[in-house]
């Protein structure tokens, strides 16, 4: 299933060049654009590489090895985060941040560094407390790391 998944993921990402719409093409950071495609990419097929051979009896600890990659990409993806421009498919798409380029470079600075320690965090707590709670953790991180990013966005909006 995640070899399909893969090649779902990678078909649609090759497509949403084509059909962005008008004011809103990803032409202006294609760079950016494909590092994040090759993060997502890798970040699968680790994933898929570690499944593969937990199903096959090696020894592989998936507790430790599934945060440090989904880290791994929650820093990557945050470190391109601040230079994304507004767009329909990548980033943090909100009515508030489509509406405003200010509102847009803000929240995606806010949301670069806590997509950073988000990923920073998961990244150390798979490394020093891989458990069957893992799954719990990460959710965790990331609703707080959510929470946190939607509050200045409120406040953005309400001060324009």
């Amino acid at each position: 299933m995640l070899p399909l998944t893969m090649a779902g993921i990678w078909i649609v990402l090759a497509v949403l060049p084509r059909i962005s719409p008008k004011g809103y093409r990803l032409e202006s950071f294609q760079s950016i654009y494909g590092l994040i495609q090759l993060a997502l990419m890798t970040a699968l097929l680790v994933t898929s590489i570690v499944a593969l051979l937990a199903a096959t009896n090696r020894h592989v600890t998936i507790n430790t090895i599934t945060p440090i990659v989904l880290g791994l990409l929650f820093i990557i993806l945050g470190n391109y985060m601040g230079k994304l421009r507004k767009n329909f498919f990548i980033g943090i798409r909100t009515p508030w941040t489509l509406a405003s380029d200010e509102v847009w470079v803000r929240i995606h600075r806010l949301g670069s560094w806590l997509f950073v320690a988000g990923g920073l965090a998961i990244v150390i707590t798979g490394v020093l407390a891989p458990s069957a709670y893992m799954p719990i953790i990460m959710i965790g991180i990331i609703a707080v790391s959510a929470l946190v990013h939607r509050l200045p966005l409120r406040m953005s909006f309400t001060d324009a």
